[in-house]
């Protein structure tokens, strides 16, 4: 496999954001959300994207996060989540980890990185399997949070080799999100699942833009989806008791 020449379209690329990852940030879950699509669609993907936002009068390196969702551009993301759920090019999967802050990591011989690593390989692993036939190399871009990231990454890396034998390829980086549109998007996603979570209401923008989330995907954003849902795939994992 290392040698062997891939194709752009034999190529899985993964962009992904979280939110509430740290151990200690005063909430009881994890949120991580990777936007993924075949890289060879990948560029026709970004011009779209970006001529959304030019519609919009922003330039095309103007980023896109839950944190700036206003009711001055609220039209312009329920506009972009429109387009995405629409392009059959692009699917999303989430995982949710909840109790990490009663989590008996000791027990497990298990550091709360590990744990965390833990639930990227999960929210990958399916995709891997249902995309097996399709794909020779996954590729994952994962925004870049701490000093961590590249050890954390090339972990996760290790285990999806270990799983599947080193019969695919798996590549992982840190990146920034102002570079890559559709880390942008999983920033959005991991924003309004938290922020669902977290029964939130004081910001009336950001439930209408959640409530139209959850009625273009059909999906309630916080509960696990049925296995075989594809286009935005939801899986929560709780700790056993």
């Amino acid at each position: 496999m290392e040698n062997e020449r891939i194709s752009d379209t034999e190529i899985c690329n993964f962009y992904c954001d979280e939110s509430c990852y740290t151990q200690s940030d005063g909430n009881d879950f994890v949120v991580l959300v990777s936007t993924y699509c075949r890289k060879s669609n990948l560029k026709q993907i970004r011009k779209e994207i970006i001529a959304i936002k030019k519609e919009f009068g922003l330039s095309y390196d103007s980023e896109i996060k839950w944190g700036k969702v206003s009711a001055n551009n609220i039209e312009l993301y329920k506009k972009i989540i429109e387009y995405v759920s629409k392009n059959s090019r692009i699917r999303i999967r989430c995982i949710i980890g909840r109790g990490k802050t009663h989590l008996d990591l000791e027990k497990y011989d298990m550091l709360y990185n590990e744990w965390y690593q833990s639930l990227y390989y999960n929210m990958f692993k399916k995709v891997v399997i249902d995309e097996v036939r399709n794909f020779k190399h996954f590729n994952f871009f994962i925004d870049k949070q701490d000093t961590n990231s590249l050890e954390n990454y090339n972990n996760i890396v290790k285990y999806l080799d270990f799983r599947f034998r080193k019969m695919y390829k798996f590549t992982a980086q840190p990146v920034d999100s102002k570079e890559h549109q559709l880390v942008q998007i999983s920033d959005v996603i991991a924003g309004a699942i938290s922020y669902t979570l977290r029964d939130l209401n004081s910001n009336l923008t950001k439930i209408q833009l959640i409530s139209y989330i959850k009625t273009l995907f059909n999906n309630r954003l916080v509960e696990t989806s049925p296995y075989s849902d594809k286009k935005f795939n939801v899986f929560v994992w709780d700790p056993r008791e």
